[in-house]
């Protein structure tokens, strides 16, 4: 089973007004690169070739960037014209990621963290695996969503920014999902 990549390159960047004024969050430097390449760094390492990135009306700068790919990748760029939700969003991307298994990263992440054997391990499963979320402890996980555990130390909820967390666990916008993730996203948006 191939897994796929969904690069969510969405939102106004408010916080960080008015650098994004003119420009997608994503494509400030860090270090004197562009955060999006962190992001496309982690999925290529992790042999992932077929990524769909979903922006804003910048689109067009991150495509001018990212142009298209590395020799044997398929970039996909897909517009989000009026927010609606990271859900809504996925749901654009579904013409590119029908029948396989995601990751999805959120691009304003930046991770140490080499997914090649996850993803591996993600590929290789005959039966569906689900999900892996991408979690680190917190001393103060409030800034974060935060995981909510149930019995045996799996993960049953994500709490968005809680003022009394559920746990330290802070999710990193950094996941893995089977290939039934998108249906399950079309149900939950009905």
């Amino acid at each position: 089973m191939k897994v796929k990549a969904i690069l969510v390159a969405g939102g106004h960047g408010n916080r960080l007004f008015p650098f994004t004024k003119y420009t997608q969050k994503t494509l400030l430097p860090l270090f004197e690169r562009p955060v999006i390449d962190y992001a496309l760094g982690t999925i290529r390492r992790s042999g992932i070739k077929d990524i769909t990135i979903i922006s804003n009306q910048f689109i067009g700068q991150i495509a001018k960037h990212v142009g298209t790919g590395f020799e044997g990748e398929k970039i996909h760029y897909v517009m989000e014209e009026t927010p609606q939700g990271v859900a809504e969003a996925l749901e654009l991307a579904r013409p590119h990621n029908e029948d396989c298994r995601l990751l999805i990263y959120f691009s304003d992440n930046i991770t140490t963290v080499e997914m090649a054997e996850t993803v591996e391990r993600f590929i290789s499963s005959e039966s569906n695996p689900g999900c892996v979320l991408l979690a680190r402890e917190e001393k103060n996980p409030q800034a974060f969503g935060v995981a909510v555990m149930g019995d045996g130390g799996k993960v049953i909820d994500i709490v968005e920014k809680p003022k009394n967390p559920p746990s330290n666990l802070a999710i990193g916008g950094i996941y893995l999902f089977d290939e039934r993730f998108l249906e399950f996203v079309r149900r939950g948006c009905r």
